[in-house]
């Protein structure tokens, strides 16, 4: 029997990966999209079979076995405690909360009502990022000296509320695309021992942002992110032995140096599945299976709550130690400086 289904938050995101991967998936049943705007939670269910639309989540107990969260981010924690209570479980979108309190509430609801909580960090379901991981774990590139890691562009996701430019409701760069970019990093390299974070937020949400971080071991990192300009949207992790860079297409390449001689392996070239799960749709699809078949084996999912919660304490200790970014056009010219100094 087919795993009934909700999805809660009717954004963009569910239209465009949520709602048709599930649609697509036999072992699940769309039965409920939940938002606000009924209006806009009829016109998804329109291209369902019999799904209902409702305003809210309270009353979906007996209707739906699970549930997708991907309403505004200050909302998941919230949502997501009152389905586990509902005795529905919960596959929520990154960031998992906007604090490290909420995760742990999270966490411990699910885990008294018997709720599989699994969080949707899709880019861990890359086989290339498996196969970053596999190559870090072995040893591949010997002692890990850095990581560097940038990736901007300008905005250009069609929304469909402003949640996404509100400070109140976890909007900003770090958030959003950041938290894809620091849950892999902390995958990869562990907990950072030491962290400063530079943003050009003032007041309102970031748009840029500059993060230097210290890894186990001594591993220096830096992370810049943009949703205003175009960076190399890539990571670059060197060794004592060799180069690992993750492009924008996240095929990975591994440079290694032994002997005075180079050799460079990729995932594509070295039997890796990396070929199977590039697209957007096929990570939605792989994450919501993994999903179903925890809700219906009773394990965990690939991405747990505490793994999620790993990200949102490193976000909060950005927050923590917050600068403001050195905007140099918001400086005086040393030419205005100088000519203020010699004023009577």
């Amino acid at each position: 029997m087919a795993l009934r289904l909700a999805l809660i938050g009717c954004g963009k995101v569910t239209e465009r990966f949520h709602l048709p991967v599930a649609l697509a998936q036999p072992q699940v049943t769309v039965a409920a999209l939940v938002d606000p705007d009924e209006a806009r939670a009829a016109e998804l269910a329109a291209l369902t079979e019999g799904a209902v639309a409702l305003r809210d989540p309270g009353g979906l107990a007996g209707r739906v076995d699970a549930a997708i969260v991907a309403a505004p981010h200050h909302l998941h924690a919230d949502i997501a405690c009152s389905l586990f209570e509902q005795g529905i479980h919960v596959l929520v979108e990154k960031p998992m909360a906007l604090d490290v309190a909420s995760c742990d509430r999270m966490v411990d609801v699910a885990e008294r009502h018997g709720a599989v909580l699994a969080v949707g960090l899709v880019r861990r379901w890359y086989d290339a990022s498996r196969w970053v991981k596999d190559c870090l774990t072995a040893g591949d590139l010997g002692p890990i000296v850095s990581v560097d890691a940038r990736e901007g562009a300008v905005f250009n996701w069609q929304v469909v509320s402003d949640a996404t430019f509100r400070r109140s409701m976890g909007g900003g760069v770090l958030a959003d695309i950041g938290v894809h970019v620091l849950d892999l990093l902390v995958w990869w390299l562990g907990d950072p021992e030491r962290v400063a974070y530079r943003d050009d937020a003032m007041g309102g949400v970031e748009a840029e942002c500059e993060i230097d971080l210290v890894f186990p071991g001594g591993v220096t990192g830096t992370v810049e992110l943009s949703r205003t300009r175009t960076l190399r949207n890539s990571v670059v992790i060197r060794g004592e032995r060799g180069t690992l860079t993750i492009g924008p297409g996240f095929d990975p390449e591994l440079r290694l140096a032994h002997a005075g001689r180079e050799r460079v392996l990729s995932a594509h070239a070295h039997g890796s599945r990396a070929e199977r799960v590039t697209s957007l749709e096929a990570l939605f699809d792989a994450q919501l299976l993994d999903f179903v078949e925890a809700v219906r084996d009773a394990r965990p999912p690939f991405v747990t709550g505490a793994e999620g919660r790993r990200s949102i304490a490193l976000l909060e200790s950005c927050r923590r130690v917050r600068e403001p970014l050195e905007l140099p056009w918001l400086r005086p010219s040393r030419g205005a400086a100088l000519d203020a100094e010699r004023a009577p």
